[in-house]
């Protein structure tokens, strides 16, 4: 929505813009991270990682294909963000 609010301000969508891949580039290092914060069970660590990676491409066309019809494509849309900022907590 900020290029509908701010009328195409340049400086206002940068800003926003580097904020999106500021909060995007958190997701980046769990591949790396995680089994390095495990010392035993590696292979467990990056199997649960494989599923929450994976877990989303079987769920999230069912999530379109139930919430398309009663709620439309903007409804849809707001579904998967308010999923995807719960999923930052």
């Amino acid at each position: 929505y900020v290029p509908i609010w701010s009328h195409g301000n340049i400086i206002l969508l940068t800003i926003v813009g580097v904020a999106w891949g500021i909060f995007i580039a958190a997701y980046v290092p769990l591949t790396a991270l995680i089994p390095s914060l495990v010392k035993k069970d590696k292979g467990a660590t990056l199997s649960i990682l494989n599923l929450g990676a994976g877990l989303p491409v079987f769920v999230g066309p069912m999530i379109v294909r139930i919430f398309l019809e009663p709620f439309g494509d903007l409804g849809v849309i707001w579904i998967l963000g308010v999923l995807y900022f719960i999923s930052t907590i």
